[in-house]
């Protein structure tokens, strides 16, 4: 389930990404709103979401959005969830750490084999990632599980 826990690193943008980068990242373009998506394949189906991100100069970051457990062999499961992280960035490198985190189920198909996500995100945890593409516009996350998130500037 850490691999789990990572995905949601990426909700909170924290997932960066810059335009083949130079030897280090503009802080500065990280400032902002971002509408940031990805999907993560697992063997037992995807996970996709869709979040807004407001990263602050003061190094804390906001995150609302989405995440929907689409599953090969059952029905999928829909979250709303919310939360706040510290972030920091060394060159191309950055790593944020949930501060808050609150998922509550939404839409039907919920059951006691649905995911309880409040106790799979444990605040506190590091995640790390590469920013692969970065500017005014848009940004391109690696995190460390393999993930890959894309955000555009809002």
């Amino acid at each position: 389930m850490k691999k789990l826990a990572a995905v949601f690193a990426g909700i909170s943008l924290l997932i960066l990404m810059p335009d083949k980068l130079s030897a280090s990242v503009l802080r500065s373009n990280l400032i902002g709103k971002w509408d940031c998506n990805s999907s993560t394949y697992t063997d037992w189906g995807i996970i996709y979401e869709k979040s807004v991100n407001d990263i602050r100069e003061d190094g804390i970051g906001y995150v609302y959005g989405t995440v929907s457990f689409l599953f090969t062999d059952a029905p999928p499961r829909n979250y709303q969830v919310m939360g706040s992280a510290s972030w920091s960035l060394s060159g191309n490198s950055w790593t944020t750490q949930y501060k808050s985190f609150q998922a509550t189920q939404i839409g039907p198909n919920h059951d006691e084999n649905s995911i309880d996500l409040n106790q799979e995100v444990e605040l506190g945890t590091n995640f790390s990632g590469e920013v692969l593409k970065l500017n005014q516009q848009e940004a391109v996350f690696l995190f460390d599980t393999g993930y890959i998130g894309y955000c555009s500037k809002l």
